[in-house]
């Protein structure tokens, strides 16, 4: 690993930024709310991974953030794993880079059935404030106060303000834990359980960073078992849960703030607390002055860990701090690592940090005929080089040691060292494995052809079973799964997310690769237990920007509900597929209690195929998998075929 270390300090010089951001509303002052539609759409939806918007949420933005209250009615669903969101924060970022990544805020939890209250929009689709305004109420009910919440966004603030009143309108006494829920998923760090001043979340992988920052209450946050979600507890002292007495209120108040990085949300919350801050700017660069991107900065301040942030492609690092003795370490792709160390205040605003050149590859992968060709590559260090590690199993071309290319040409830096390359596209063709030495601040050249060997004629490679982000049990860019696909010679890949209709067509043109995979709108509707109640079809009708893209609802019964689908659009032609039956439970013993009572054999008639995997033992014919007691789904299909069921 390459090391270097800069001494230098930060001088108190008084110095204004001016940053231009560009948003689709225009430059104008103020703040804005507006109503999706058809006609607001386009000027008002945020971009990012986890945008989940649809016609009649709430925009407020401003020219800082832009945040995303759901129609505060009953079934609003963000996604499968994240439902009721009604009233409940689910998209915000800050307007340049704009970088959605939350999933949810829902204050007060999942208690409280919100109604809209008022708005600052009255009959107007859109309007332009010093301040806006949404609110929404809740009735009282058995053991629960009467909530009202209110979300506030003037100009130039760059926290959206959050306040919640729970009033007892009953004649008893009421007891009262003040609590909220976020959705922040798996590639974000967020702080140890336990006390914290503020909650932070911070995902580095796609730029975004979130505070919630209590007023007049002490906060605790504890990270739920499934799903990145996390439990803010408020107290006032060591109280909290609290008694609310006939006709009393409470009153809640908290700031929400998006970043592009967790630094940023520290400078916020310092500033919120009326701390000192300074600016401090790092530009990094290499020897020949380009901008390094993707470089991770790590600070320890007076000796303790202080907080992480990402270089873009400006290379640049705007930060603001609070006075103190910093080391920092900076880790560069391919670039090895570089300590700093620097005091604030001190005597200059702007840190130069020189990093060497990087190695790098370029590759050009074709078929036998010369024609780009999607393709893995897979980068395996030898010779005692370890391995790369380009991203998160979220991202999108460069993923843990393996790059997906649409085209067959990319470059990708590599830490110098020795390595094997597999280049392959499926397993219709042959593999092509390589040696690969890669020299610091030289660019290597990667060729090869990947020949089809086996003869397919008449046949298609399709997968039927793909979950990407918006299914909502995984974080994976949709863009990432159809490189997936293309690249592992997929022919035939409908889209299939839990919960929702959903598309790879935009995709696939943003890539310019249509011709590379035929693909379908569908759908898996998906409820508990998933060895009964999982069922896959297409194609389907896109309803785009409505509730789960006009899919139909799930069911209590799985024979009402497999029926639903098939029948859906009116009884069009699709394909169902029952994914990963217990085949026991759906056709002989439908309540599971081991006594055979005809089972749901009414979903027979529906089912067009079934999904089996995994593949291991599929030819050891036993009863049970290999645990003993998972079902072995290929033994029992023979066993339906010997029965006259042809599925």
């Amino acid at each position: 690993m390459r090391r270097s270390t800069l001494f230098c300090s930060l001088g108190e010089i008084l110095f204004v930024t001016f940053v231009i951001l560009a948003t689709a509303g225009g430059n104008a002052a103020g703040a804005e709310m507006a109503r999706l539609a058809e006609s607001t759409w386009d000027n008002y939806v945020p971009k990012g991974k986890e945008v989940d918007s649809i016609y009649g949420d709430y925009v407020l933005r401003n020219k800082l953030l832009t945040a995303v209250i759901a129609d505060p009615i009953r079934g609003r669903n963000a996604n499968m794993t994240t439902p009721e969101v009604g009233c409940s924060l689910i998209d915000l970022t800050v307007l340049h880079p704009q970088s959605d990544q939350l999933s949810a805020f829902y204050p007060g939890g999942l208690e409280f059935p919100y109604t809209l209250k008022s708005s600052s929009l009255g009959e107007e689709e859109t309007t332009r404030a010093a301040s806006v305004e949404l609110a929404c109420s809740s009735p009282a009910a058995e053991g629960r106060p009467e909530a009202e919440v209110t979300y506030t966004l003037r100009d130039g603030e760059s926290y959206l303000r959050v306040t919640s009143i729970y009033r007892n309108t009953t004649s008893t006494p009421l007891t009262l834990s003040l609590e909220d829920i976020v959705r922040a998923d798996r590639t974000f760090e967020t702080p140890p359980d336990g006390p914290v001043p503020f909650f932070w979340a911070y995902d580095k992988w796609f730029g975004q960073a979130y505070g919630v920052y209590p007023t007049g209450y002490t906060l605790e946050s504890k990270a739920g078992r499934r799903y990145g979600t996390t439990v803010l507890t408020y107290s006032e002292g060591a109280m909290n849960s609290f008694t609310l007495e006939p006709g009393k209120r409470i009153v809640l108040r908290r700031l929400l703030f998006p970043k592009s990085d967790l630094l940023g949300v520290l400078a916020e919350a310092e500033r919120l607390r009326g701390g000192e801050l300074h600016p401090v700017t790092l530009n990094l660069a290499d020897a020949k002055g380009a901008p390094v991107d993707q470089a991770d900065l790590v600070l320890m301040r007076n000796g303790k860990r202080y907080g992480n942030a990402r270089t873009g492609k400006s290379g640049r690092l705007a930060l603001e701090l609070p006075p103190g003795k910093y080391q920092g370490q900076v880790t560069a792709p391919g670039r090895g690592s570089t300590d700093l160390l620097f005091d604030v205040p001190g005597s200059r605003r702007t840190i130069e940090v020189p990093l060497p050149l990087a190695a790098s590859v370029t590759a050009k992968i074709t078929d036998s005929k010369g024609r780009p060709i999607a393709c893995k590559v897979q980068f395996q260090g030898i010779e005692g080089t370890s391995s790369p590690d380009f991203g998160t199993d979220s991202g999108e071309h460069a993923v843990g040691n393996l790059y997906y290319s649409h085209n067959g040409s990319f470059t990708q830096i590599l830490p110098p060292g020795t390595y094997r390359v597999i280049i392959s596209h499926g397993p219709e063709y042959d593999a092509v494995y390589q040696p690969l030495e890669v020299r610091e601040g030289k660019e290597v050249s990667l060729k090869a052809t990947l020949t089809r060997v086996v003869d397919t004629r008449g046949w298609v490679s399709s997968d039927f079973h793909s979950h990407s982000s918006p299914s909502g049990d995984n974080t994976s860019s949709q863009l990432g799964r159809v490189l997936n696909l293309v690249a592992e010679h997929i022919e035939y890949g409908p889209c299939t997310e839990h919960g929702r209709l959903s598309t790879y067509t935009p995709h696939l043109k943003h890539l310019g690769i249509e011709s590379a995979m035929a693909t379908a709108v569908g759908m898996e509707l998906s409820r508990s237990p998933g060895t009964v109640d999982h069922q896959n079809a297409f194609p389907l009708i896109l309803k785009p920007r409505t509730q789960d893209g006009g899919a139909p609802r799930t069911d209590p019964d799985p024979e009402v509900q497999i029926r639903r689908l098939a029948l859906w659009d009116g009884g069009s032609d699709k394909l169902v597929q029952q994914n990963h039956p217990d085949i026991g439970h759906v056709f002989y013993d439908a309540d599971a209690d081991g006594k055979a009572d005809g089972g749901f054999k009414r979903m027979f008639g529906f089912m067009d195929v079934i999904e089996v995997h995994p593949l291991q033992g599929i030819l050891t014919m036993q009863p049970k998998g290999e645990d003993g007691t998972r079902n072995h789904r290929i033994f029992n299909w023979l066993q339906l075929l010997n029965q006259g069921y042809r599925i």
